[in-house]
């Protein structure tokens, strides 16, 4: 799965347009995968919660209902 960083959406000029569309569409299948697993009673996959910022360790404390 691509990296994502919020800080690649603050970026400067130089940064190629496509990059920009790239982590959106990283951050946006991070978030689909997040959703479809907790809809599941599952856990997301720890490289979904990194891509959207969040720490997986404190994840764990989250409890799915």
């Amino acid at each position: 799965m691509t990296d994502f960083s919020i800080h690649a959406l603050e970026s400067d000029r130089s940064t190629p347009i496509w990059k920009l569309v790239a982590s959106f569409f990283a951050a946006w299948s991070a978030a689909r995968a997040s959703a479809a697993a907790i809809e599941f009673n599952r856990r997301p996959a720890d490289e979904d919660l990194l891509a959207l910022g969040i720490d997986p360790k404190a994840f764990a404390s989250v409890r799915l209902i």
